[in-house]
């Protein structure tokens, strides 16, 4: 299966080269083909907001993940370990969940973006628009560094309470008896 999609994925890049390849110096060729990639980029937007939409509601019809709290006291999770965890799962699931979707308008921005400069126009794009669609930000990130760094047992029984779904934070949070009493 894997294989198959790769070969799938390789004959659409190349196809999308051999397209662009073949406008040469033709500009209305080019305007036609910065045209269709514009619908593109527009529907590969939209089909990232509805995503979006799906997983946040996804997040709201689940059940808040409630841990046991005696194997968290055997395992001898602190509150930051839990705090921490909580907040890179809940990113990393939500990511994954709209993934796809976020890789596809990254990709027709960067294909847009191509033409748009064999045109010796100014991106329409910026590379940074691109990268903070399918890249974790600084926050994310050390989130995900802590993370990695806390025990092995306590990352399973985590990661098997909270599994791979969107969930909402605050709620699990709370549920859990993370929030500091105000």
């Amino acid at each position: 299966m894997a294989a198959r999609f790769s070969k799938g994925l390789v004959g659409v890049v190349a196809a999308s080269v051999a397209c662009l390849g073949v406008a040469g110096e033709d500009s209305a060729n080019l305007d036609q083909i910065q045209a269709m990639l514009s619908e593109d980029v527009a529907e590969a937007t939209v089909a990232l907001r509805d995503r979006i939409e799906v997983c946040n509601q996804k997040a709201k019809d689940r059940t808040v993940p409630k841990l046991d709290q005696d194997k968290l006291n055997d395992l001898g999770a602190n509150r930051e370990q839990l705090l921490t965890a909580f907040s890179h799962l809940h990113f990393r699931n939500s990511a994954r969940c709209e993934q796809g979707e976020r890789q596809a308008l990254a990709y027709s921005l960067g294909v847009l973006e191509k033409v748009r400069r064999k045109q010796g126009k100014a991106s329409s794009s910026p590379r940074e628009v691109r990268e903070g669609l399918i890249y974790p930000n600084l926050e994310e990130l050390r989130y995900r560094a802590r993370y990695k760094k806390l025990p092995k047992d306590l990352k399973s029984h985590l990661e098997t309470g909270i599994g791979e779904e969107p969930f909402e934070l605050v709620p699990a949070l709370r549920e859990n008896g993370l929030l500091k009493q105000e």
